[in-house]
């Protein structure tokens, strides 16, 4: 039986008021939900297709990362801080994580009646799909308690093709850039249709790589053509970039004559050192320090050069420098003309 707690509030979705009511449920009125997104591609991800039991699901539910330290504050805390959301058929809408918590939590402590209710908002009964999808963004993409960025993706994607929103309306619902938006779009389609199908085992750490591919301006050109697309997903695939943060540096190597062959044959470090062979800057960040330094000399301006020409600390900052590089010039053998 639901304990209605006397409390009628609402919550404001793409700017509407949307009524919700304040109750407190036996845990058996509330079910889990297989069609939420986040389960579903978890689902996926386990191979596991057709319809799968209450228990089943709780336990996929519970495997997914970071709900064994969502479940240990609930059980310290001996409840929730903020209650779940229901569909008005008592289906669960945002919350599913909690509410299997709850039923886990249950069993293992079986005198514990903290377990045997949940607190609750239940939604109207024509709540669309949107308003609860975007109400799942707030939380979860753009709110405190994020998902993990392949999850936030994938919710961006199915807003997008699913239920037909524009970037530009999933951008205002989501108080995010629209150029971050297609970004995340892009990289969820790319790692569902090209990477992940490819890999052995859960293919979704990579997911940086792919989203960094996308965040690089300086691919902008290169990303338009398909076959190179093709390209960095074969090398996604084939290990050949090891960290999401070495496809910051992949311009580089694309635009030296045998470095794309090297990168492709023998991987990123050994790719990047032959870059470096030619261009310092793109394996040594002392060299990249040493060129940003060099630049900000070259670009000084007269209000600069006063405070040195009137300034003793300035001054010896100016002299350690020069002391510094005719140490290492003298060192290396390097004429400093």
């Amino acid at each position: 039986m639901a304990k209605a707690l006397g409390l009628n509030s609402q919550i404001t979705i793409e700017n509407v008021a949307v009524p919700v009511t304040r109750e407190e449920l036996q845990l058996d009125d509330v079910q889990l939900d297989p069609e939420n997104p986040r389960i579903r591609e978890q689902l996926k991800q386990m191979g596991k297709t057709g319809k799968i039991n209450g228990k089943e699901l709780r336990q996929v539910i519970l495997d997914i990362s970071g709900v064994s330290t969502l479940l240990r504050s609930v059980r310290e805390n001996k409840g929730l801080h903020e209650p779940i959301y229901i569909r008005h058929d008592g289906r669960v809408a945002e919350g599913n994580c909690r509410t299997a918590i709850y039923q886990f939590l249950r069993e293992a402590q079986k005198n514990e009646k903290c377990w045997q209710t949940i607190p609750v908002w239940r939604l109207p009964k024509d709540v669309t799909e949107r308003q609860i999808a975007v109400l799942q963004g707030h939380m979860h993409v753009a709110g405190k308690i994020t998902w993990r960025a392949h999850e936030q993706a994938g919710h961006l994607f199915r807003m997008n093709r699913e239920l037909k929103m524009k970037p530009a309306e999933i951008s205002a619902a989501m108080r995010m850039s629209e150029t971050e938006v297609n970004r995340q779009i892009q990289a969820y389609e790319t790692m569902t249709n090209d990477v992940i199908p490819r890999m052995k085992g859960d293919g979704r750490e990579k997911f940086s790589h792919v989203l960094e591919f996308y965040k690089n301006r300086k691919l902008k050109d290169f990303r338009t053509d398909e076959k190179n697309v093709k390209l960095f997903t074969d090398l996604v695939v084939k290990d050949k970039l090891k960290k999401g943060a070495d496809v910051r540096k992949l311009h580089k190597i694309l635009a030296h004559e045998g470095g794309k062959k090297t990168l492709q044959k023998e991987g990123f470090d050994k790719a990047l050192a032959l870059v470096g062979k030619t261009d310092p800057t793109a394996d040594s960040a002392l060299f990249r320090k040493l060129k940003t330094a060099t630049k900000a000399l070259e670009e000084i301006r007269r209000p600069v050069l006063d405070r040195i020409g009137a300034g003793t600390a300035e001054k010896r900052i100016l002299q350690n420098l020069h002391t510094a590089l005719k140490r290492v010039a003298d060192a290396t053998g390097t004429t400093i003309k």
